[in-house]
């Protein structure tokens, strides 16, 4: 028996039933739905548009400033690149230093050194010395100092190519020595092949006979002493004249991969799609997969990983002390030993090539206009403008 309160809910439910069968058929009536047959589905979106009323507004053209970003803006906060080793003296020096003897197993030796250096609790004017790392790519490192946004006290690249770069650009810099650890650039060439130098490399990549990574010489080293050594090797008299840059230029068109750092080309070897890449002996010397499908060709400058002091460093006794201190550590016999055992000071290549700073900067110029070889570079950029982005981020954005 239903009670009155299920009476009413019954009622409730036949008037809202009602009133919708009565929607429907108005609806129906005034023409709002319709059946499309496949015909109509099938007419294409010109015949649709027909029906349409478009009207055209006036082009609003935003701005577009093509000034030159400053290097200072550029570059990331220092936070990005958290220190590996933080020292606790009471006088602590911090070092920028590549990442082949700042990294980790046989890519670590300056960590192990400096971990050393700590535990020794060195004294100057009864002051505890110590000293943090911060690993940073070569080139990377030089720009941090050159535009001052960030200025380490000790710095040390692969080779003095940064080096000079840095002292030409107006970095606040000294050598404070000219050699932690021996090191060597090279070609990897698979075995097998016939080249015996970079100029017969060069021209293998060129006519489209030879696969060749190598290393972006805006940020690493080893891609930098490359850049410049093929200049050279183009013209010896003028490593800037047209025959220099078109040979260079006519290298570049056949480079499949540019990598970030040694380290990365090492990484990216594994693939196996390059005949040839750039890098380090002491990376090489460390993976046996390496040794056994290429053969290892010198290159260019040595890499004796330069020390510099940096900054307000070099006004402070105790801290250029301490740098001094430090550098005599670095090439102790123990300290010698362990980078030998890393990978470090093998081989006995030399050279008596040499760049200025001048010369590195230039070198600079003539990779940033023939990188890309002259083809299109196409970006897509999809910005995000519904209302969400009112305010703070679409100022942002902008």
């Amino acid at each position: 028996m239903m009670n009155q309160d299920g009476k009413k809910e019954s009622s409730k439910a036949l008037f809202i039933g009602i009133v919708l069968v009565f929607v429907v058929i108005a609806v129906v009536l005034v023409g709002g739905v319709r059946i499309l047959s496949s015909k109509m589905t099938e007419r294409s979106t010109e015949d649709l548009l027909k029906g349409v009323k478009v009207s055209e507004s006036e082009l609003v053209k935003g701005s577009i400033s093509f000034d030159n970003v400053a290097l200072y803006d550029e570059l990331p906060e220092i936070s990005k690149y958290p220190l590996a080793i933080e020292g606790d003296g009471d006088v602590d020096l911090e070092i920028f230093s590549s990442g082949e003897k700042a990294g980790s197993g046989n890519d670590s030796w300056l960590l192990d050194v400096v971990k050393q250096f700590n535990k020794k609790k060195v004294e100057i004017n009864g002051q505890r010395i110590s000293i943090s790392v911060r690993q940073m790519t070569s080139g990377q490192g030089g720009d941090y100092i050159i535009s001052k946004k960030y200025e380490p006290d000790l710095y040390t690249p692969s080779n003095e190519l940064f080096g000079n770069y840095v002292l030409a650009q107006g970095g606040n810099m000294e050598l404070v020595g000219e050699r932690l650890v021996g090191n060597t650039a090279g070609v990897l060439i698979k075995k097998g092949e016939k080249y015996k130098n970079i100029k017969q490399i060069a021209d293998a990549v060129a006519e489209g006979k030879l696969n060749l990574g190598y290393t972006n010489p805006q940020t690493s080293a080893t891609g930098m002493n490359l850049l410049v050594s093929l200049l050279y090797s183009y013209d010896k008299k003028d490593m800037f004249s047209n025959t220099a840059v078109e040979g260079f230029a006519n290298f570049q068109k056949n480079i499949p991969y540019v990598a970030l750092t040694t380290m990365q080309m090492r990484d990216s070897a594994a693939s196996g799609s390059l005949d040839g890449m750039c890098m380090e002996y002491q990376s090489y010397i460390n993976e046996s997969s390496l040794k056994n499908e290429y053969d290892f060709i010198p290159f260019g400058i040595r890499h004796d990983n330069p020390l510099y002091i940096c900054g307000n460093a070099r006004s402070s006794k105790v801290k250029v002390q301490a740098a001094k201190a430090f550098y005599e550590f670095c090439v102790s016999d123990a300290a010698q030993v362990l980078a030998t055992e890393k990978g470090f000071n093998s081989g006995d290549y030399s050279s008596d090539l040499s760049f200025t700073g001048q010369e590195v900067t230039r070198a600079l110029e003539v990779y940033k206009k023939n990188k890309d070889s002259g083809k299109d570079i196409i970006a897509v950029f999809v910005a995000d403008c519904s209302g969400s982005m009112d305010g703070e981020p679409m100022q942002q954005l902008k």
